[in-house]
């Protein structure tokens, strides 16, 4: 059994530092608990139901995300009085006096490169209603009742405190029971079982609400420190790392990983854009992508495993790294982005995505601080599947901590585990030199 003193990230131990960008002040979205009381309710109809309202456990190994803080008892005020409420001002950008030379200067916009961000804030419709965990499809998609309500997941309070979802004898949810409007109706719930929705929280993720300037800035410093790059990797867990002069820096910023996440899921690629968005090409016609083949091998509009596995990865890294992803905290931050996916009501088409831990991460690697036997530490380098998933003995079993998962759960399985990598590189990393940062 490893006891980590330290986590570091990064293959053969390389120190990395982390970009620091102008633009990521996190911007918090007020969340207020309450309850929902007593009433009936009815299971869910058959068909192909997304799991994504089952608790998920991280690895016993160190991934201690399972169980924390993605979700409150909830009740309350609509979607766009939660996330579209006070609106920002123009002064609400952040910090500039860490900008990099390479970012750009005010006023430049026209001259560099990075295409703006299209659509945030941007509702698909009112089929949302209140932040609530609700029945969805296996793409993510809400299943409506007849008259076009969603459906919220009825949840209970374990003996751990813990919020976990009320099954029936199929182990089908049973969801909350709702009234001719819409909303949940008390009444129906049987007598004795306390019952509630389940809010859904984003934390560090509320950055969405930034103005458009913002996120379209930090976009364009992506793009810049890309272009700029002698090479680009992924660290452990997923996030991209330039070498610029030498200097290893690691894409940490989450305003510039959902500025990415958002740009990727929206154009379905990564290559260089002009202020509007429009592709620029290079002398012989061709795209120029900003990402080597090896880690996005095309560049077509179409969405890839390849496109939707780093999006995982740039969706976790803007996460809050004590959080869990979760379904419904994916779909809904895809709406309030403005995703512009091509399910009906722009829901991005997650069909084709498959996830497998024990294959995402066979062969990775980290170097870390291992006590010994004395009580000392030693640096060794050692598998991110032990260390992070492998349980209370620290050794990885596929047969009981693999993961397997397709879709919309899929694809935040993998968001949540890559959030669980990350997690470990902030927590244990060993000391390093400091550095001035860029």
């Amino acid at each position: 059994m490893y006891n980590y003193f330290r986590w570091k990230a990064g293959g053969a131990g390389k120190c990395l530092r982390s970009l620091i960008v102008a633009g990521t002040a996190v911007l918090a979205i007020c969340l207020v608990t309450s309850l929902v009381l007593e009433g009936q309710s009815w299971a869910a109809q058959s068909g192909e139901v997304s799991k994504g309202a089952m608790w998920r456990k991280g690895g016993d190994g160190g991934g201690k995300a399972g169980g924390r803080g993605q979700m409150r008892q909830g009740g309350g005020s609509t979607l766009e009085q939660r996330i579209l409420r006070e609106d920002l001002t123009e002064d609400d950008d952040g910090d500039e006096s860490d900008r990099p030379e390479w970012a750009g200067r005010e006023g430049d916009r026209d001259l560099t490169p990075g295409g703006g961000n299209e659509g945030g804030d941007r509702m698909k419709g009112d089929i949302y209603g209140d932040l609530y965990v609700i029945l969805r499809d296996a793409n993510g998609v809400p299943m409506l009742t007849d008259e076009g309500y969603v459906q919220p997941i009825a949840f209970k309070v374990d003996a751990d405190g813990n919020l976990v979802p009320v099954l029936d004898e199929n182990g089908d949810y049973v969801l909350l029971p709702l009234d001719d409007e819409g909303e949940i109706d008390p009444s129906q719930i049987p007598p004795g079982e306390n019952w509630v929705a389940a809010e859904v929280e984003f934390s560090r993720l509320s950055i969405a609400r930034s103005p458009e300037k913002v996120t379209d800035r930090a976009l364009q410093e992506a793009y810049l420190a890309l272009l700029e790059a002698d090479s680009v990797t992924l660290d452990p867990g997923g996030r991209i790392v330039v070498m610029i002069d030498g200097e290893e820096s690691t894409f940490d910023s989450p305003l510039i990983n959902l500025a990415l996440y958002q740009d990727l899921l929206n154009y379905g690629n990564l290559i260089l854009r002009d202020a509007d968005g429009d592709p620029i090409l290079d002398e012989n016609g061709n795209v120029q992508p900003l990402l080597p083949s090896s880690i996005l091998p095309e560049f077509s509009t179409a969405l890839t495993k390849p496109d939707l596995e780093l999006a995982a990865s740039l969706f976790a890294a803007a996460a809050d790294k004590t959080s869990v992803v979760t379904v419904d905290m994916v779909v809904y931050m895809n709406s309030i982005l403005g995703i512009d996916g091509t399910l009906p009501d722009d829901y991005v088409d997650f069909s084709t995505f498959t996830y497998n831990r024990a294959s995402a991460f066979a062969g990775v690697t980290a170097t870390v601080l291992v006590q010994q036997p004395d009580g000392s530490y030693a640096v060794e380098e050692v598998s991110i599947l032990d260390a992070v998933f492998g349980g209370e003995d620290g050794s990885f079993d596929p047969a009981t901590e693999n993961v397997n998962a397709a879709k919309v759960d899929g694809f935040t399985a993998a968001s949540d585990d890559a959030l669980q990598v990350l997690e470990f590189i902030h927590t244990y990393a060993p000391p390093e030199e400091v550095t001035p940062a860029i």
